[in-house]
């Protein structure tokens, strides 16, 4: 019993709990990115949040192919939504309509516990980052 417990508090299943944890990776960037690079908390880090049925991205410019869902009350973010293309497994730094954006699927679909799968989020922003912001 207390396995079970373990397991399902280290890997987040419920909507408003991953959203959380967006809000969490963005969080920790703009205390302590600065840190890192002077410029860093200052750029624009899109999440495309991909799940079994739909991509929801988070905090992006408008980009084809998706529509409008208004700011997620959590993040306090735009989202837009698009029936889901992507692997579910997927953690991946991309362009999307000429903007970087980090797709990630789900904690449980990826396999990371929560705070396994926050570092794994911010740590996709480095590629985008390094490229798009050399001078960071």
């Amino acid at each position: 019993m207390i396995l079970v417990t373990l397991v399902a508090a280290a890997t987040p299943t419920s909507d408003v709990s991953v959203r959380g944890m967006i809000r969490e990776a963005r969080e920790i960037i703009l205390q302590s990115g600065g840190q890192l690079w002077a410029g860093y908390p200052k750029i624009p880090l899109p999440v495309l949040l991909i799940d079994e049925k739909q991509e929801r991205l988070f905090c992006g410019q408008p980009a084809a192919g998706f529509r409008p869902a208004g700011i997620d009350r959590v993040t306090g973010c735009p989202v837009q939504r698009r029936p889901r293309q992507l692997p579910v497994d997927l953690a991946a730094a991309t362009d999307l309509d000429q903007q970087s954006v980090i797709e990630i699927g789900l904690p449980s679909a990826v396999g990371l516990s929560r705070p396994e799968w926050i570092v794994t989020l911010n740590h996709e922003t480095f590629p985008s980052i390094s490229g798009e912001y050399p001078e960071l």
